[in-house]
């Protein structure tokens, strides 16, 4: 349990004051053509971003990416806010993940994870849903299948966007 904390406080530290883009500048992801791009070039600094976690070879993992996605476009739309979607697991999978994910009819870039780097680096393992401030401040994390949270994910993201419209 301690054990637990202490990842969990760690992970928050990382994400505070935009230190994940600070703290991981050398850390890549490949985009759906194969080239590598800086985790701190994928996040955007004016909108909301909800970064998800999944894996080709995990059903359940497909479908809570795809269910969430959905969701989001149809309370929020995906113009107001950022979506990431970081693909993890095993390198083979990568293959079938792209014709899958067009095949969702989803119009927005997606990610590899090389050798889950990225995901060791945070302490998660897919699935796993984040949602950063525009200032890229931690604000939400769920570290398992989302069903059933989509609710709380787009009120979240709702909040989001509220504080970054008064500024």
């Amino acid at each position: 349990m301690r054990a637990s904390k202490i990842i969990i406080v760690f992970t928050a530290l990382l994400f505070a004051n935009g230190a994940c883009c600070q703290t991981f500048e050398h850390l890549t992801l490949k985009n759906s053509i194969g080239k590598k791009v800086l985790v701190n070039e994928v996040f955007s600094q004016s909108k909301p971003n909800l970064i998800i976690f999944w894996k080709m070879t995990d059903q359940r993992s497909c479908n809570n990416l795809k269910e969430t996605i959905q969701v989001v476009i149809d309370s929020i739309g995906l113009e107001k806010i950022e979506v990431v979607a970081v693909c993890s697991g095993e390198p083979g999978s990568f293959a079938l993940a792209e014709p899958w994910f067009k095949s969702q009819g989803f119009d927005l870039d997606f990610y590899y994870e090389i050798n889950e780097e990225f995901s060791r680096q945070i302490g998660i393992k897919a699935p796993y849903t984040i949602i950063m401030h525009p200032k890229l401040n931690l604000v939400y994390r769920n570290c398992n299948y989302s069903f059933g949270n989509e609710a709380i994910i787009c009120s979240v993201l709702q909040d989001c966007l509220s504080q970054t419209t008064e500024k």
